[in-house]
């Protein structure tokens, strides 16, 4: 089992965080409008593009893990609304990613292939039974 561990610190400006992860940093921010800095991506953006990215490093992993495949095109759009509750409290209530895939193999195997980049994904499994998420293939 991999273990991840991550820590995020308000800065006390505007809505602004810094994470640190591994030897990495980011930040992290909401637009100016909302009382924000502007600064990163909200919260909400990183999510949506975790998904594109762990769709991405799935599709690398099998993709060296077959021999004869070649990736030639792998992109995901992804699209998500917030629904907000009386009480402000809100969620994303759906997802939607687009898949455009592009490979030396035939329509079938490719199809196939991508259908095990969703099933292997580590951000899409995790969220595919908390929110609404509809994913289409081109």
């Amino acid at each position: 089992m991999a273990s991840y561990s991550v820590h995020t610190a308000y800065q006390n400006i505007g809505a602004k965080t810094t994470t640190i992860a591994g030897n990495h940093e980011f930040i992290s921010d909401r637009p100016v409008k909302v009382h924000g800095t502007d600064a990163g991506p909200t919260p909400v953006e990183y999510l949506l593009g975790s998904i594109g990215a762990c769709l991405g490093a799935t599709a690398s992993y099998l993709a060296r893990r077959m021999e004869k495949l070649e990736i030639k095109k792998f992109t995901v759009d992804v699209n998500g609304n917030v629904q907000v509750f009386p009480d402000k409290s809100s969620k994303i209530s759906t997802i939607n990613i687009i898949i455009d895939c592009k490979t030396n193999l035939s329509d079938s195997d490719q199809q196939k292939f991508v259908e095990e980049v969703i099933h292997r994904c580590t951000i899409h499994k995790t969220l595919e039974d908390a929110t609404e998420m509809t994913i289409e293939i081109r």
